[in-house]
């Protein structure tokens, strides 16, 4: 018999801020039956290595994956939820689940209650400065005193004075002056995400200058924080940062060269389609809206393996590509909410969308319903009876 260790094996870049990647499987120790039958064993199979050893990259293939996202809270579970933490009771259970919704804090998605972009804001809001009247033990304790008021025990004009003055701590008249001078309802608003350091992103949407003859001024303005400036040494050699991207789908190269790369360059990849083309180190300059639509006039549908696209078909599509381009740039661009060329004009490329944002629709070519989907946490849109 064959026989092995199951090993788990790790191997660590050698440069700042080095990823480490891992590998299961099982190194054969005594090949036994599998030298007459090599793929006689369905366990993954890794070399025999040792602590040190160094390896080459032959080939690096990134691949999607998903995490699968906690599930929201239903009308039962939250309820459940309530229970569980001495939140309200069964008779005002219905009351707290109708304000959630009529103050549009969810929505209903199926069964699910799903927390809107309010929510998030009021939440924050209550967390960063009313948290002593959110803290589940205070809400619990007002529970207990609001029964103590209904069995008489309590007076309710003297509770209702130390909840809006404070009884020895602020109340809530204190917190709402406090409040009005610290809260910043724009910064309520926005959501820090962490660097991998733990350090939060500033929400600082500040223009870079350059004063220019005649009073002129060039602004550098990213609110998204996807742009860079710096500094680079003029000496014809392409920047670090863009030194490895594709080639430019409209300028300097042929609809046929175009298409012969992609085909080359996809050969053994299962990549999608969309994302293969918005990869800047295989082609520059493809945003999502215009990769759909290129798509959609070659009748390739957007989540395809593109390495499972034909040459003759990435002929169509570096066609198409060239085309789509080359209609966008004469439209101004495309504006879906504020964008505007330096003479302060809107693009119109989206009134010629074919199939993005177009979900519900009819599609122009068979009449079919264009249909809207998820790949790589970004929307796709494609027509079923015209793109295979």
């Amino acid at each position: 018999p064959a026989t092995g260790r199951t090993v788990i094996v790790e191997v660590e870049e050698q440069h700042e801020e080095a990823a480490r990647y891992q590998a299961r499987g099982t190194v054969i120790d005594h090949k036994g039956f599998m030298l007459a039958d090599p793929a006689g064993t369905k366990e993954t199979l890794l070399p025999a290595v040792e602590v040190g050893n160094t390896v080459a990259l032959a080939e690096l293939d990134p691949e999607e994956h998903r995490t699968q996202a906690i599930g929201r809270y239903t009308e039962a579970g939250l309820i459940k939820e309530m229970e569980k933490r001495g939140i309200g009771r069964p008779s005002t259970y219905a009351s707290i689940i109708d304000r959630i919704q009529s103050a549009q804090y969810s929505f209903r998605r199926n069964k699910a209650l799903v927390p809107t972009w309010t929510a998030f804001a009021v939440v924050r809001l209550m967390e960063e400065h009313f948290s002593q009247i959110i803290d589940y033990d205070f809400t619990r304790r007002m529970e207990d005193d609001l029964d103590g008021i209904a069995q008489g025990k309590l007076n309710t004009q003297e509770y209702l004075k130390k909840f809006w003055a404070g009884n020895g701590e602020a109340g809530l008249e204190g917190l709402l002056e406090s409040g009005m001078e610290v809260i910043d309802p724009a910064a309520i608003c926005r959501f820090p995400m962490p660097f991998a350091g733990g350090d939060p992103i500033r929400f600082q949407d500040e223009d870079i200058i350059w004063h220019l003859e005649g009073d002129r001024q060039l602004r550098y303005h990213d609110p998204r924080r996807f742009g860079i400036v710096t500094w680079a040494e003029v000496d014809g050699e392409p920047h670090s940062l863009i030194g490895d991207l594709g080639p430019e789908p409209i300028d300097g190269i042929t609809t046929t060269d175009l298409a012969e790369h992609l085909w080359q360059s996809s050969r053994g990849k299962k990549k999608r389609l969309r994302d293969y083309l918005l990869d800047g180190r295989v082609i520059a300059g493809i945003g999502n809206i215009y990769a759909n639509e290129a798509a959609w006039r070659s009748g390739i549908r957007p989540d395809r393996a593109c390495g499972r696209v034909s040459r003759e078909r990435y002929q169509s599509l570096a066609a198409d590509l060239q085309h789509v381009l080359q209609v966008a740039v004469e439209k101004g661009g495309t504006t879906l909410r504020d964008f505007v060329n330096p003479e302060g004009e809107p693009g119109y490329f989206q009134h010629t969308f074919e199939v993005y944002g177009q979900e519900g629709e009819e599609c122009s070519r068979c009449g079919r319903e264009i249909v809207r989907d998820v790949v790589s946490q970004r929307s796709i849109f494609f027509c079923r009876g015209c793109q295979r």
